[in-house]
């Protein structure tokens, strides 16, 4: 059993013939409906057979029927004549007579003999062509063979209708098809962990006071100076772990950033954000104010690392 892929310009019976099969043959075999509706790369079982009797026989009648239709070329080969008429006789007692054939046997002798000479036209014209390798779509136009369960008239309308819904070609395979349009991806960078990248100044104003002691106390952060209202920033991206007020702190904000280390910001005239709120970097979280233990409108920051261990935040905020 061979398996054959249709290709542009096939149709049942072509590729019949160049089998050496019958097409009804062909289409019982493949289960086909009808038969002038074929598609590019389908694939087809094809029927292989060992040579019958009678298609040996046939080469013989074959032979036979070419040595009787020579004549001779001139009457002094009259010997020559006498010898043939004997190949022929003797030829003949070899053969099944045509008449006494199985009309199935007469059928496929005529089918070889057509491809004998359609071989024969292809080899004068190129002898290397491979008649395989010529592929098309179904001939729209060869007469449908009759079938016991055809196709309805109504589907068949359907499938020779214009309209692009219905459209048979719509139905075939597209060579780009397989190239799927899928949407950008965005920078790589918004899939990864968010890395920390440092704090930034958390307002705009006039450093008051530094970390370390004062008063007799310890000044556990730094002071910036500005007028009240004046927009207090988040140092580096986190979540709001508090916002509210807080003893000597007034309203204090802390965010909890990605490296485990909390910033304060205190004395806050009024607060932006709620706890549990995610911010970026640079983002207004609150408004400066003087509330609680302040002697005027500043902003308290400080910067505590993993464990609670207070730091000087000049020594990581960034040169303005």
């Amino acid at each position: 059993m061979l398996i054959y892929q249709v290709k542009q310009g096939d149709t049942i019976t072509k590729i019949a013939s160049e089998h050496q099969v019958s097409s009804d043959e062909l289409i019982e075999l493949n289960q086909i409906s009808n038969s002038n509706i074929i598609f590019v790369d389908q694939k087809l079982q094809i029927p292989t057979q060992m040579p019958t009797k009678e298609a040996q026989n046939n080469t013989l009648n074959s032979s036979s029927r070419a040595i009787a239709n020579l004549t001779p070329t001139s009457n002094s080969n009259n010997s020559s004549q006498s010898n043939l008429n004997k190949m022929e006789k003797k030829s003949e007692k070899n053969v099944v007579s045509s008449a006494d054939e199985d009309p199935y046997i007469a059928n496929l002798r005529a089918e070889i003999d057509q491809l004998r000479a359609q071989y024969r036209q292809k080899q004068e014209a190129n002898e290397r062509t491979n008649s395989a390798s010529l592929v098309s779509v179904t001939d729209q136009q060869t007469k449908p063979r009759a079938k016991s369960n055809p196709l309805p008239t109504s589907t068949l309308a359907k499938l020779n209708s214009p309209s692009p819904q219905r459209n048979l070609q719509s139905n075939l395979i597209k060579p780009d098809a397989l190239a799927l349009k899928l949407p950008p991806l965005s920078n790589s960078e918004e899939y990864l962990p968010n890395a920390f990248d440092g704090y930034i100044w958390p307002a705009e104003g006039v450093l008051t006071s530094g970390y370390g002691w004062r008063w007799g106390r310890m000044h556990q952060g730094i002071d910036i100076a500005a007028p009240i209202g004046t927009p207090v920033l988040a140092a580096a991206s986190g979540t709001v772990i508090g916002a509210g007020w807080h003893d000597g702190y007034g309203y204090l904000i802390k965010l909890e950033h990605s490296d485990g280390s909390v910033t304060y910001y205190g004395h806050n005239n009024r607060i932006l954000v709620t706890p549990g709120q995610q911010v970026e970097q640079g983002d207004q979280i609150a408004e400066m104010g003087s509330t609680g233990n302040s002697t005027g409108s500043h902003v308290h920051f400080e910067i505590r690392l993993s464990g609670e261990t207070i730091v000087d935040p000049i020594t990581l905020l960034s040169s303005r």
